[in-house]
């Protein structure tokens, strides 16, 4: 079923921006400042423009669930979902390139995806890709440079976000449970467990404000965001914002 695309102020207050995509389940920004919208669905990334028109930028994804673009701009990151890939693009205002994919796990012809990685989250450097892996309950540290995974942290039941501070935090949503895996980045990029956090039922999407503090955190099922100062557990606040009419869904794509 489409679904709106909506536009959260400061005060809470909120606007549609974009209507009509199929299960849209991540957004990023890119360098030129337009939204890119993963969908599920149709396994595509559509760009949306200031009017919230959208377009198809890139296609045969499969069930795409996650989008990041690297720190210098140049490059596209898309979960493959059911596929058990990352898709790495060459990014250019005037479209996307496929140059190549970063494997989770070989996956046999005919046979669904054991891995089904969802939201990903580059490293401060660009030398590392952190991708949630939906159906094995990890988190998968891809180095950059050779495309390999080099390490699998186990988070809780169904993980979906990914969000990476500028200091290394790493945090996880868990979409099975109320709490967020956080990990510490190591100078290799490999990850020490740290104490989890508690984020409301069903945390989703996450997104990190542009100074590292807070952390807002949808929540699948309550039509609220969680405000968490990422260097403290507390929440801070949880707004809601439960969609204008029909069945409460819950909030899942956050994208500031």
């Amino acid at each position: 079923v489409p679904v709106s695309i909506f536009r959260v102020r400061p005060d809470g207050t909120r606007e549609t921006f974009s209507s009509g995509i199929v299960n849209p389940t991540s957004l990023a920004f890119g360098p030129d400042g337009r939204l890119y919208v993963s969908s599920r669905f149709d396994g595509v990334v559509y760009r949306i423009d200031a009017q919230g028109s959208a377009e198809t930028y890139a296609s045969d994804l499969g069930v795409a669930c996650g989008l990041a673009f690297a720190p210098d701009g140049r490059t596209l990151f898309a979960s493959g979902g059911n596929q058990d890939v990352v898709y790495r693009y060459d990014w250019t205002d005037r479209g996307a390139t496929l140059r190549d994919s970063l494997i989770l796990a070989l996956k046999p012809r005919r046979r669904p995806g054991t891995h089904y990685p969802a939201a990903l989250a580059p490293s401060g450097g660009g030398r590392w890709l952190y991708v949630a892996e939906n159906l094995a309950d990890s988190l998968a540290v891809v180095d950059l440079g050779s495309g390999t995974v080099i390490q699998r942290v186990g988070t809780g039941r169904y993980p979906y976000g990914v969000a990476v501070t500028p200091d290394g935090t790493v945090f996880v949503s868990n979409w099975g449970a109320n709490v967020l895996s956080v990990f510490a980045a190591g100078p290799d990029g490999r990850l020490t467990r740290r104490q989890p956090v508690a984020a409301g039922r069903h945390p989703s999407a996450l997104l990190l404000h542009t100074t590292g503090t807070p952390l807002f955190v949808a929540s699948g099922s309550t039509d609220r965001t969680a405000v968490l100062p990422t260097h403290a557990a507390p929440v801070a606040a949880q707004p809601r914002h439960p969609p204008p009419a029909g069945p409460r869904g819950g909030a899942t794509p956050l994208r500031r």
